[in-house]
């Protein structure tokens, strides 16, 4: 059971059980499995339990509470079990039973006996109970000599797995409204005819549970979805929500980077403009030289390139002024031309003799 069903108690507690509980002694798990026991150990009838397992010798009710997971002090009677199963039902076991199949079938336990990869699946009838007297309505009745049974028969579908094994998957009963639809003809053939008339309510109630199987599928697909797109959502407003601070950061240090850019330009530009204005002709201009440009604008560098008559263009550092060269250019080692002395007047008062001392 660990290995083949470890669910299998939680699945008995997914069961609704419709039992007062305030007045419930037996835990429906223990109930369970004390029902599973007339099969485990093929007692043949419910009341068996009483006689084949009331006893101590075997440690029946330890090894019971722990099959079920409980602390039971005593064992039931049959009669409180077919009680509990009367109050469940049978849809419940059915789905039980369609959830054990599925977890063998998911775990790959009956792939061996596969045939070309699919599985086999086979239904045939067979007796279920028999009665000397009419149980209820839906009895088929048997004539056997001169005594009448009265029997119910069953549908099953089986699946096909390893070691000769074969597990029950579906179930429907053969009443005598199948009886009354069939013509009269022989026992086999009655029987053939009625369990093609249970497969036909049968196969509606497989392709039902398929759909509804596919249906939960999808919901479940579905609610996977609405909570992946959920906490896909959250997951993208928060990386929204760290890349708008990623940003906002960025920006703050864009912002200190171009400021700081900025300052380191602007310092640049005083510093060139210090040196500009420390290289500049103007500064020199302001010590006392002046710049000579000829007609045309340009400065003139050498003397020898003014001509007699040139007009001239001359800067000062507060203004300029036009002139005009009036002389011939003279070299640089030429001397200045000195103007002559004026001849010193005669003294009036002495001849030629020695003069005055005052």
């Amino acid at each position: 059971m660990r290995h083949f069903f470890p669910e299998f108690d939680r699945w008995l507690d997914d069961i609704h059980d419709p039992r007062f509980l305030p007045f419930v002694t037996y835990h429906k798990r223990f109930l369970v499995w004390w029902g599973l026991s007339l099969f485990l150990f093929k007692l043949g009838s419910r009341r068996q339990l009483d006689y084949q397992l009331n006893t101590d010798g075997p440690q029946v009710l330890n090894n019971l509470n722990r099959l079920a997971g409980t602390k039971q002090a005593t064992r039931p009677v049959n009669k409180t079990l077919n009680y509990f199963l009367g109050r469940v039902g049978t849809a419940a076991f059915a789905s039980l039973r369609t959830l054990l199949v599925r977890r063998l079938l998911r775990m790959k336990a009956l792939d061996a006996a596969r045939l070309q990869g699919k599985f086999r699946v086979v239904f045939d009838g067979s007796g279920f109970l028999v009665f000397r007297y009419k149980h209820c309505d839906h009895c088929l009745e048997h004539q056997y000599g001169n005594t009448t049974y009265y029997l119910h028969q069953v549908l099953e579908g089986k699946l096909l797995g390893p070691a000769d094994l074969v597990i029950s998957f579906a179930t429907e009963f053969i009443d005598n409204r199948d009886a009354a639809l069939t013509p009269a003809a022989s026992a086999e053939q009655r029987k053939q005819d009625c369990e093609l008339k249970a497969l036909r309510r049968l196969t509606p109630q497989l392709l039902r549970g398929q759909v509804e199987r596919r249906r939960a599928r999808f919901a479940a697909a579905a609610g996977l979805l609405a909570a992946s797109l959920r906490h896909n959502a959250e997951a993208q407003r928060t990386r929204i929500a760290r890349n708008c601070e990623r940003v906002a950061v960025l920006v703050a240090r864009a912002q200190r980077a171009v400021l700081t850019l900025l300052d380191r330009r602007v310092a640049r530009i005083e510093r060139a403009g210090q040196l500009l204005a420390a290289l500049s002709y103007h500064g020199v201009l302001a010590r006392g030289f002046a710049l000579v440009r000829g007609p045309e604008g340009h400065p003139l560098r050498a003397a020898a390139v003014v001509a007699v008559g040139m007009r001239l263009d001359i800067e000062f550092h507060d203004g300029r002024v036009g002139a005009v060269a009036e002389t011939a250019p003279k070299a640089r080692g030429e001397p200045p031309a000195i103007p002559a002395e004026r001849p010193k007047p005669r003294s009036r008062t002495g001849g030629e003799g020695q003069g005055t001392l005052f």
